[in-house]
């Protein structure tokens, strides 16, 4: 926490976390709003539900036309960076290249380490991504087999694009909306 509420008082932060934390809260400035919910019972596989919640309840407080969300096991001390980028091409959702999969490794795989882009589109996002873990839509068809979504990050893209284009998206080429729809952060940006 220290870090960003440090190094970046000219921007508001938003930090969302569970309410199961002691937090002294009295020492932080006036751009800082900490968010504490309850901890869903159901933390999904590989916490996605967590994410997702934890998410959703922050960038409800976001009053900004753009966001960057980060995991909250990483910092970055170039911010002004990732917001160059999206502010050159504000119509697509930025993430971060580490592990963000290539389309013949892992079809739909972003990375989820750093998401950023227009507040409408990345609460679009997971709002999307939500609504499939709450009503168990969760699974696809490949091979004549069922499969289920169990990477966070396939979670969020599909969703995302099946909000999207809704009947239209079984018959689009996925690869062409992953170009259209996403970009993949400089990693020279990223440097220190």
């Amino acid at each position: 926490y220290n870090f960003f509420v440090e190094s970046y008082p000219q921007y508001p932060i938003v930090f969302s976390t569970w309410s199961n934390h002691n937090l002294d809260l009295s020492y932080f400035p006036h751009n800082v709003t900490f968010i504490q919910q309850k901890l869903p019972t159901d933390s999904g596989k590989q916490n996605m539900n967590y994410q997702f919640t934890s998410t959703l309840n922050g960038i409800d407080n976001v009053k900004t036309k753009f966001v960057i969300k980060f995991r909250g096991d990483e910092f970055y001390s170039n911010v002004e960076n990732i917001e160059n980028e999206i502010i050159q091409n504000p119509n697509k959702i930025y993430t971060s290249p580490i592990y963000f999969r290539h389309w013949h490794m892992m079809q739909f795989h972003i990375s989820d380490h750093i998401i950023a882009g227009l507040t409408s589109e990345v609460k679009f996002m997971f709002g999307a991504a939500k609504y499939a873990w709450d009503n168990k839509l969760i699974t696809y068809e490949k091979d004549g087999k069922t499969e289920e979504w169990w990477e966070p990050e396939i979670m969020l893209t599909r969703s995302y694009l099946m909000a999207k284009y809704k009947e239209k998206f079984p018959n689009l080429d996925g690869r062409e909306l992953m170009v259209k729809h996403f970009e993949i952060i400089s990693l020279e940006n990223l440097k220190p």
